[in-house]
């Protein structure tokens, strides 16, 4: 897709006719430069019709699976993600198994997540088959991307089912299968998102603070009985340490998971300095502009050949 209109097009096709060494055609064969690589420069969101910045490897649909315990920041990763691949023109959605668990039946306590009850965990199975459902159909059928399936997914079973179903549903040639896995062990950054999650959860609005986390804290517990990390290496899967600290990857394949590691090897929860730089003035002299991508800049070293290719 062309990043000038025709009207411009034919305005630069007549100035390198009439002179083709004229700073007025140098100056439009800038503009021409600096607005094909906006998109590269991150100056604007790519068009996903035409492709995007980032190509589904070999063409098949990725299903991200997130791991780990609750409060380990799984749903900050799935979301920043999410946008992240949406900006960079992938269609990428995320379903959360505990936000349709609380659409259609509302606060549990922590003995639903009891897994020595048979008919709680049979009713939480059912809750995560019909949203991973959901997910895959979205997909296979509604021109779907990347689908994030937001769930703890805790032990070798649950991980291995998902894996099997969403494989039996495309076939296994059509679909990528990632692992996410969130670990937070730094007492400081767990105790955050402990505090974050009671006092945004839907599950504890009107719900006193220490009630909250007391009764956050014994779902927890009961996960914790069962939750393994992923030591799996026949899957594809990341794990992020501490949000921020540490990164482990196995069997990454293809420019979006690589895109993929890149965003969580940047991703933070701590606040940081932001600098903002102005430029200083300049006179009208284009050779005085060396370093920036300023139009002028750009003509005087089209113009130039002498000068060198320009650079970014």
């Amino acid at each position: 897709e062309s990043a000038l209109s025709a009207r411009e097009t034919q305005q630069i096709a007549e100035e390198q006719q009439t002179s083709p060494d004229s700073p007025i055609s140098a100056r439009s064969r800038a503009m021409w430069v600096l607005r094909s690589i906006s998109p590269k420069l991150g100056n604007q969101p790519p068009n996903r019709r035409a492709g995007g910045c980032i190509e589904l490897t070999g063409g098949q649909k990725l299903l991200i699976v997130m791991v780990g315990l609750p409060a380990r920041g799984k749903s900050f990763i799935a979301h920043r993600l999410t946008n992240y691949l949406t900006w960079y023109g992938l269609d990428t959605r995320v379903f959360n198994v505990g936000a349709y668990r609380r659409m259609i039946g509302g606060k549990e306590d922590s003995e639903f997540f009891n897994h020595d009850n048979a008919a709680n965990v049979a009713k939480r199975e059912e809750l995560a088959w019909t949203v991973l459902n959901k997910l895959l159909e979205w997909l296979k059928h509604s021109g779907g991307d990347v689908g994030v399936f937001d769930a703890t997914n805790t032990t070798d079973e649950r991980r291995r089912k998902v894996l099997e179903h969403a494989q039996q549903y495309f076939g296994e040639n059509e679909l990528n299968v990632l692992f996410i896995e969130s670990v937070c062990e730094d007492p400081e950054v767990l105790k955050e998102n402990l505090e974050h999650k009671i006092a945004r959860s839907p599950d504890f609005v009107g719900v006193p603070r220490e009630k909250a986390m007391a009764e956050f804290k014994a779902r927890i517990a009961k996960y914790e009985r069962v939750y393994r990390t992923i030591a799996d290496d026949s899957l594809s899967y990341i794990k992020v340490m501490n949000l921020s600290s540490k990164i482990v990857c196995n069997k990454i394949h293809g420019r979006s998971q690589h895109r993929i590691v890149a965003f969580l090897m940047s991703l933070h929860v701590n606040e940081r300095p932001v600098w903002l730089v102005r430029a200083g003035p300049v006179d009208s002299d284009p050779t005085h502009w060396s370093g920036s991508w300023h139009p002028g800049v750009v003509a005087h070293q089209l113009k130039s050949p002498q000068r060198g290719p320009v650079k970014g």
